[in-house]
């Protein structure tokens, strides 16, 4: 996959209209991972401002499931890709939106009735609201950001998004950790500037990079010798949030 489609699909979602990708969707597709960017700097420093959403409902099971194992059927194929106005970026494109249909496919519970051809139980309301949240994750850019800002992001919501989304998870974490070379990340520049990360963002971080919190990268070498001393981090906003329970995941 390529960057440029997945982020176009994160921004039409995986069940486009019939008017999109549009020049808009185009255009807040390439300012994707400037988006991230500067959330996450916020983020980052400024820890104790949890930014708690209203978590929307999960709609009707049956309806979920339609939606889910709904095929992109040939003419829509043809459709998006000509919406595209590049071939390949649209084969590219349609083939993430299918990635992330399997996905939530693979996490779908399917109990058939037995001797009822076809017939399926109704999955518990535990497994609705995973699966909701999973497609939220896929189906809206914003979804993702919103939990790690809420500090409600969970490994799950993490990793299906990584799997549908690797070149815009790569990008994430190059904006955090950089590349050792021309840039250093938003993780150099906070130790850099004698900032500390709260414990709830360095498990947001371990999340996102796939790294253990003692090996979140350390400040430049050549800004050791000037580092201010470390500030006291204020998080009982973020621990209020995280225990009160005033969120549903």
């Amino acid at each position: 996959m390529s960057l440029v489609a997945e982020c176009l699909a994160t921004v039409t979602g995986l069940w486009p209209g019939k008017s999109e990708p549009s020049e808009r969707d185009r255009i807040a597709a390439d300012g994707m991972v400037d988006r991230w960017r500067s959330k996450l700097t916020k983020w980052l420093r400024h820890p104790d401002e949890v930014a708690p959403f209203d978590w929307p409902d999960p709609p009707d099971e049956s309806d979920l499931r339609e939606k889910i194992l709904r095929p992109i059927m040939p003419d829509e194929e043809e459709r998006l890709i000509a919406f595209c106005g590049d071939h390949d970026l649209g084969r590219e494109y349609v083939a993430v939106l299918q990635a992330g249909r399997d996905q939530l496919n693979t996490r779908l519970p399917k109990i058939p009735v037995p001797n009822m051809s076809g017939e399926l139980f109704p999955i518990s309301d535990e497994d609705l609201a995973n699966v909701w949240n999973m497609t939220r994750m896929l189906d809206d850019s914003g979804a993702l950001l919103d939990e790690i800002l809420a500090y409600s992001v969970t490994v799950d919501m993490v990793d299906v998004w990584k799997l549908v989304y690797p070149e815009l998870s790569a990008a994430v974490v190059k904006i955090l950790e950089g590349d050792g070379v021309t840039d250093y990340g938003l993780l150099v520049d906070l130790h850099a500037d004698g900032k500390r990360l709260s414990w709830q963002q360095e498990d947001v971080i371990k999340m996102l990079i796939g790294r253990k919190r003692d090996e979140v990268p350390a400040e430049k070498e050549e800004q050791k010798q000037e580092q201010n001393p470390t500030p006291k981090t204020g998080t009982t906003n973020a621990i209020e949030h995280a225990t009160k329970g005033d969120f549903r995941p």
